[in-house]
């Protein structure tokens, strides 16, 4: 009897629900998207991040990479590589293939933390840990040293305390006659300078005999251009107007500010009120006497009384939104966010803070997108939505939590993706304006990895955007896993799943080109026979390296699984008789795979051969590497030619199964494209059931 063709020409990815979408697969590991074919190609591997380097220098002592950040400025042509590991902060020094410390003692995360967050700002990177929040500020740095001089590159973040207040000299109540500016700064620190006759000059009242009153108070101001909060007043100054009828000029002595602070703000009180305004700005880090020769008509703005010390410094997240940053209240007050003024990521005003309350418990991340902020719970995933100071908190999902902030990237078409306790969701339409929101489960398919994820380590699981391949990228720990152990890899351009197996991943990020960098999940802890540090996820196939002898090679390509669809041909009951597989590949040489037939689940298995990528009926094509017979190939010769669609059969004989399905397994270099089934329908029906069965007494 002929067999009838069932024919697969486009194929998509995993579907694990019973019964499948069409075209689906069951099973599709370590496979990427081609987009020349719209098949899948399994040329994937990793490299080192340093090429030029031998062995894995700088990071051979080093072992597990805890966390990984890239970070672009001046349009991407000088990029930071920002790095954890053992308890240190580093960042990678490209001149120089070194890596540089930046930090050392710093905290270390238990294995359900969500691990260190990084968000970039206008102004530097801030890093937040649950111990001090810091700032990385970059450029500029003299990257030709040894051990480059960091100064004000890397900083506390925010001021989390007031400046002294500044101490005001003893102003002479009456003068000379003559205008000078000369000081007496010896002995009770007496200031005897005036003004002129002529000009605006001078603090106080013209007015011979009146009654002069002046504090003065002081703020820091760093490099973000953020305030602090202001000091306590000065000591009050006071002095009557004399006979001379000029304004005074009053020396201030005013405090250095901590590592980081750029400029200090000095505010004073007008002669007829107790308002405090401002005066005038120091510039610098350094001079501590400032001269105020501003009368009241002078002064500035009012000065900001309203601001605060940094309310979180052990801050655990951070998100950036609305021009605000957001940080959450530390795992003393878990259930706070606390947002800066507009374009000043360290300035926070007194009032500027949201309790999230609720039965949802307390705060497990936050991921800013444009100009909302996700906030993650344990027990629900709410938004924060809104234009400062007006921003209003809202509930996304009410019947699941979301412990894996790490997982939140913005995706092209998906708006904000994450991972929440029983699935991964995508969070489309605006978030203000009142237009609908929508929030849309796109995990279903995978639905069975996601069911496997270890709940006690699913707050380390991290999630990276790759442009270059158009990849959302989720590494998991499943089946009991305390490492990230599978990567659920949804290729948004199709909107379809695979997952990747074997890779070594502790941390991911994405470089300004689209590549993904990580980090590696054991490290070599000062051994030379293992890989460690940083590597670039990549087409080279290899995964990785590993030592023969006293050298590094690299190791062998990733095996790659395509397990069909469970395919019933639309009637279960009826018995089909598998007798061949045509794979539908291009030409990749003469790499051999082997395909099996599985029927009913795998109870009934058949191991077909191991073919070539070469057509049965025609000549070898030509290829580069030495294989079957004469098909070598030259470069620039006539006998190279574009890859072409190759229609390989494998005679696999399956008889009887309601259900059948074939696994490709291979470590070889595939496109894979389609397939055909062969399958002949028999007249055979099961009549009844099998009939419940008892264990005969003894």
């Amino acid at each position: 009897m002929r067999a009838t063709n069932f024919e697969v020409e486009r194929l998509k990815g995993i579907d694990q629900r019973i019964p499948a979408p069409q075209r689906t697969a069951a099973l599709m590991e370590n496979w990427r998207s081609d987009w020349e074919t719209g098949g899948w190609t399994n040329r994937l591997g990793y490299e080192k991040l340093l090429t030029s380097t031998s062995t894995f220098a700088p990071f051979v002592t080093f072992g597990r990479i805890d966390s990984v950040f890239c970070w672009a400025q001046r349009s991407a042509a000088l990029r930071w590589v920002l790095f954890e590991t053992g308890g240190a902060l580093y960042f990678v020094n490209y001149i120089r293939d070194a890596a540089v410390t930046l930090e050392s003692g710093r905290r270390r995360h238990a294995l359900g933390e969500p691990g260190t967050n990084y968000v970039a700002t206008q102004s530097g990177v801030v890093i937040a840990n649950g111990s001090r929040l810091k700032r990385f500020n970059g450029w500029m740095l003299d990257l030709n040293a040894a051990s480059p001089p960091l100064g004000s590159r890397y900083v506390n973040h925010g001021y989390e305390t007031i400046p002294e207040p500044p101490r005001a000299y003893t102003i002479q109540s009456s003068g000379t006659g003559v205008p000078n500016f000369t000081t007496d700064l010896e002995g009770g620190y007496v200031t005897n300078a005036v003004g002129s006759l002529t000009q605006d000059v001078g603090l106080g009242s013209r007015k011979s005999g009146d009654e002069n009153e002046y504090i003065w108070r002081v703020s820091w101001v760093d490099q973000t251009g953020s305030e602090s909060a202001l000091s306590a007043p000065s000591s009050t100054v006071r002095w009557a107007t004399g006979t001379d009828e000029v304004g005074k000029i009053a020396a201030v002595e005013i405090p250095t500010g901590p590592l980081g602070t750029v400029a200090r703000r000095i505010y004073r009180t007008g002669y007829s009120d107790g308002l405090f305004r401002f005066v005038g700005e120091v510039g610098n880090n350094v001079e501590t006497l400032f001269y105020d020769n501003n009368p009241d008509t002078r002064l500035g703005g009012a000065a900001p009384e309203s601001l605060t010390p940094l309310p979180s410094p052990g801050a655990r997240f951070v998100a950036q939104a609305a021009n605000c940053l957001f940080i959450d209240g530390g795992p003393a007050n878990g259930m706070a966010v606390f947002y800066s003024m507009p374009g000043t990521t360290a300035q926070f005003a007194i009032e500027d803070y949201i309790y999230v309350g609720g039965n949802g418990g307390d705060i497990t991340g936050l991921a800013g997108y444009y100009n909302s902020v996700i906030v993650f719970r344990e027990r629900q995933v709410d938004v924060i939505t809104g234009v400062y100071p007006d921003f209003r908190l809202a509930p996304l999902l009410l019947d699941a939590g979301g412990r894996a902030p790490a997982s939140t990237i913005a995706v092209p078409g998906h708006g904000i993706v994450f991972l929440a306790d029983d699935g991964v969701y995508a969070l489309t339409g605006g978030l203000d304006g009142g237009s609908e929101v929508k929030v849309e489960l796109l995990s279903a398919p995978v639905q069975d990895f996601i069911n496997r994820i270890n709940p006690s380590v699913s707050p380390a699981s991290r999630a990276v955007l790759c442009r270059k391949w158009k990849e959302y990228q989720l590494w998991v720990p499943i089946d009991g896993s305390n490492d990230l152990n599978i990567g659920l890899i949804y290729h948004y351009d199709r909107q379809e799943w695979t997952v990747r197996t074997g890779w070594p991943v502790a941390c991911v990020t994405s470089t300004p080109d689209g590549d993904v960098v990580f980090g590696h999940q054991t490290g070599a802890s000062g051994s030379n026979n293992l890989e460690s540090g940083l590597f670039v996820m990549s087409e080279a196939r290899q995964m990785g390296y590993e030592k023969k002898g006293e050298q590094f090679f690299n190791a062998a390509a990733p095996s790659s699984v395509y397990l069909s669809r469970l395919e019933a041909l639309n009637d279960s009951v009826d018995k089909k008789h598998l007798r061949y597989v045509y794979t539908k590949q291009m030409t990749t040489g003469s790499n051999t795979t082997a395909v099996q037939a599985e029927g009913d689940r795998g109870l009934v298995v058949n191991v077909g051969p191991a073919l070539a990528s070469q057509p049965a009926d025609r000549d070898l094509l030509p290829v580069y590497n030495s294989g079957i017979s004469t098909e070598g190939a030259t470069w620039d010769g006539v006998n190279w030619t574009q890859p072409i669609p190759v229609d390989v059969r494998y005679s696999v004989v399956l008889d009887g199964s309601g259900y059948m399905q074939f696994r490709m397994t291979t470590a070889n270099d595939m496109t894979l494209t389609g397939y055909t089934l062969g399958v002949v329908t028999s007249t055979t029906e099961v009549i009844e059931g099998r009939a419940a069965t008892t264990r005969r007494p003894t």
